[in-house]
């Protein structure tokens, strides 16, 4: 491997080579690389190398680009041992390989983001004097919002170019974003829940940050591409983060809950004169009066031989022992019972009650409720299908959404 690589590792001036060019007094940062035994050895052995190919050359350094030579040529080995051996008629395959790797190579850590080489945050600074250096201290870029990559557009405001904000100005809910015009002295008042944040994270800041705010009566979209083409530095206000939208601006950490919600009508049903015979079907209601009638005729015959209340013409009986049942079924009776017999059936009759009572109250509640709960939309492939009218908030995201 190392003979294949000493025609691509050319090596690159340091702050030691002799070079004619003067670099004297002038400030670098140079890639930074581990001297670590790794590399060590691997510079040894390409020593070697070199002088038995060059043998004629005095100037075999190592330079940054002749290490990331080498980290990409075992990245690609690497791979190719992962995906089994011959792979180049799988250059995708390869390719995902390639961008998967994570490990430590002589110039550096090797991974990939987003397609791309993680490069370090932090640089070294030198002074070259003559032949040597001298090194002054490091660099470290912290961005905001504790980015390790270059954010989309950031310039530092003055007072001659404060940041031009854009703020909805014909917002439908005023409780996040209202812009009132003053007529009297001209000017516009800026308020809202998404106002007072914004100046609240402005106060935190250790510096002063110079803006100001510019009403913008188009579109939610068109706000955000005003801001991607630097009409404005940035936008505040009740915004949807989208992914359209985040491929060419950068949005804040979201401090509310958004979603797509519909209002719709509640389903109407039709009004049910005897919705209280509902709750039971009819054979239900067949065996509970069977039930009922049974019971009232067993507590008679029990009953109206030893028990003074139950006696009288026979048509009074039945209609004592009928009332009897009948009155329990909402715990009302007050007729004495007398045959210990009589009170088993009673018992067994009240425990049926309670579990008819029971059934059926819970039917009838959700009979009443369970339907106005229920929409009339039942969602968006109703709306498609239906080819419904739909209203929405102007400016908002929601019509290209339904659209596509």
């Amino acid at each position: 491997m190392y003979q294949k690589l000493i025609s691509l590792l050319a090596p690159s001036p340091t702050p030691t080579d002799p070079s004619p060019i003067n670099f004297a007094g002038n400030l670098f940062s140079p890639s930074d690389f581990s001297f670590d035994r790794h590399f060590l050895d691997f510079k040894d052995q390409f020593r070697k190398n070199f002088r038995l190919e060059y043998p004629d050359e005095d100037n075999w350094g190592l330079g940054i680009h002749a290490l990331k030579a080498y980290d990409s040529i075992t990245a690609i080995e690497e791979a190719m041992k992962e995906l089994g051996g011959n792979n180049t008629s799988k250059p995708k395959l390869l390719l995902n390989e390639i961008l998967s790797s994570n490990f430590t190579g002589l110039s550096g850590e090797i991974r990939f983001h987003s397609g791309k080489l993680k490069q370090k945050s932090i640089f070294k600074i030198i002074n070259i004097v003559g032949r040597s250096y001298k090194e002054l201290g490091f660099c470290l870029v912290n961005w905001p919002g504790e980015l390790d990559r270059v954010p989309k557009g950031w310039a530092m405001p003055t007072d001659v170019a404060p940041l031009r904000i854009g703020v909805p100005g014909n917002n439908s809910f005023p409780v996040f974003v209202k812009v009132k015009h003053v007529q009297k002295t001209n000017e516009k008042i800026y308020d809202g829940f998404c106002i007072d944040i914004f100046e609240e994270v402005i106060k935190v800041l250790g510096y002063p940050l110079h803006y100001e705010f510019v009403p913008f009566n188009g579109s939610y979209s068109e706000l955000v591409e005003n801001v991607a083409n630097k009409s404005f530095d940035a936008a505040v206000g009740d915004i949807t983060i989208l992914a359209a939208r985040s491929r060419t601006v950068e949005f804040t950490q979201p401090f509310m809950e958004s979603g797509l919600s519909m209002l719709v009508p509640v389903k109407t049903e039709p009004q049910m004169e005897w919705i209280f015979t509902k709750p039971f079907t009819r054979n239900m209601w067949t065996v509970t009066l069977s039930i009922l009638f049974y019971t009232m005729f067993v507590i008679w015959f029990m009953e109206h031989q030893s028990n003074p209340e139950f006696k009288g013409p026979r048509r009074d009986q039945l209609a004592t022992a009928m009332w009897f049942t009948f009155s329990s079924l909402f715990f009302a009776h007050r007729e004495e019972i007398k045959s210990n017999y009589t009170k088993i059936v009673v018992v067994v009759w009240l425990f049926v009650v309670l579990i008819l009572i029971s059934s059926y109250e819970a039917n009838l509640a959700s009979m009443l409720t369970v339907p106005r709960l229920e929409a009339s939309v039942t969602g968006l492939d109703w709306i498609m299908n239906t080819n419904a009218t739909v209203g929405c908030d102007d400016g908002s995201f929601v019509e290209d959404y339904l659209r596509n």
